[in-house]
């Protein structure tokens, strides 16, 4: 049974390349493949290469993370996936795709992972503008 269930895993996983299994939502961006990566840094949850046209999220990191952080961070890098390019512009992409799509994103939880406080600060001022 344990072999049977590791195999679907393993099944589940791979087929997802074009959509992300993120705390039982499924995400799309285009196109643009997703995958996942093994690593244990926990610098960062995803990022986009342009140059492979795929999202890649650490499993490490996001397993970690709320559902609410999980979207916002997969939006985000879809963002840089459709051209935006700056950082705020992401996120700004990120929380109307959020609104779009009727999903809840905590922003006080996504300011907290925000290194940049100006870049929090602005996030929470477009926000605030949009509602």
């Amino acid at each position: 049974m344990k072999y049977l269930f590791s195999a679907f895993v393993f099944i589940f996983m791979s087929f997802s390349a074009n959509a992300a299994a993120l705390s039982k939502d499924n995400f799309k961006c285009g196109n643009v493949k997703v995958k996942y990566i093994n690593s244990n840094y926990d610098g960062g949850g995803a990022y986009y290469d342009e140059r492979q046209n795929v999202i890649a999220m650490n499993k490490h990191y996001f397993r970690k993370l709320s559902s609410s952080m999980q979207r916002f961070i997969f939006l985000h890098e879809c963002g840089h996936a459709r051209g935006v390019d700056k950082e705020y512009d992401a996120d700004k992409y990120a929380y109307r795709e959020a609104r779009r799509l009727n999903l809840m994103l905590n922003v006080t939880e996504i300011c907290k992972e925000m290194e940049d406080k100006r870049r929090c600060s602005n996030f929470k001022t477009y926000v605030n503008a949009a509602n």
